[in-house]
């Protein structure tokens, strides 16, 4: 039988097929492994504590036999560890490990190793990595009293400057196409897909290439590294994670450059890091 040993969580892991997730504001990715081969990959509904209610995937039958490694935004707590263990069990599950979001960034992005990194996706945060857990976490506030320097909080500014006009005209006229009227993107701005709403911002003007939208992801992304520097002060190398950090990497190690420090890695999808590792059997 497959032995994996997850250094970072402190545990082997004794099972030939294994479920992965990684569950953040808006989504969450699965892997399926079977006997050391990856079979499947499909993205459905977050599992966020604060969502669960809103939670309506129908998960394979086929994998809720096998061990799940489950990797979640609002996880770091006692609290949502409880309400997510509760709602995988209500979905078949009988075997799992429920860790946070924070403990997979650790383990994808250092393994044995120590060291400092953030996630940047639809949520941020910063963290300080033994080589086995997580010694400390700074930010983390959510969106409502933080999130700087991640796709939500790129959609908020954004969303700032559509509703005071200070906007060009072009990419005024492309967003009232994509999101419709100030009532109607108010009305989503404020229901129970916010996050997930504001924070698809960020993607769906990637392909936009006026001076104002980069101004604003620089913005977004000094804030971060500016409170980044509030934290950590003694720091001259940090790895990241994330959705938001891969697609803005350059404009983020900028940043971390004007502050001597080096962003050394970024991750898009820590999971499949993770996955690569217990295949190659090297974590």
């Amino acid at each position: 039988m497959k032995r994996v040993y997850i250094r970072a969580l402190g545990m082997m892991l004794e099972h030939t097929n294994i479920l992965l997730a990684d569950s953040g504001g808006t989504k969450t990715d699965w892997i399926a492994i079977k006997n050391g081969i990856i079979i499947s990959r499909w993205r459905g509904g977050s599992l966020h504590p604060l969502l669960l209610g809103h939670f309506s995937d129908a998960i394979p039958d086929e994998y809720l036999t096998y061990h799940l490694e489950f990797f979640g935004a609002g996880c770091h707590n006692e609290n949502g560890k409880q309400k997510v263990s509760a709602k995988l069990r209500t979905l078949g599950f009988v075997s799992m490990n429920v860790n946070s979001d924070v403990d997979e960034a650790g383990l994808s992005l250092f393994g044995k190793n120590n060291g400092c990194g953030f996630i940047s996706g639809t949520g941020s945060v910063i963290f300080e990595y033994d080589g086995r857990t997580i010694n400390h976490i700074y930010g983390g506030l959510g969106h409502i009293l933080g999130d700087e320097g991640s796709g939500f909080y790129f959609g908020k500014l954004l969303l700032a400057e559509l509703f005071n006009n200070r906007l060009p005209k072009e990419i005024e006229d492309f967003l009232t196409l994509e999101l419709g009227a100030r009532s109607e993107i108010l009305s989503n701005v404020y229901s129970s897909e916010s996050k997930r709403y504001v924070s698809r911002l960020s993607e769906l003007t990637n392909t936009i290439e006026y001076d104002v939208i980069k101004e604003l992801h620089k913005r977004n992304i000094k804030l971060f590294v500016d409170s980044f520097i509030g934290y950590k002060t003694n720091v001259s190398e940090v790895k990241s994670c994330g959705s938001y950090v891969f697609h803005q990497r350059e404009l983020f190690k900028e940043a971390f450059e004007e502050k001597q420090i080096t962003l050394s890695v970024t991750l898009k999808n820590p999971l499949e890091k993770i996955a690569e590792k217990i295949v190659t059997d090297t974590l």
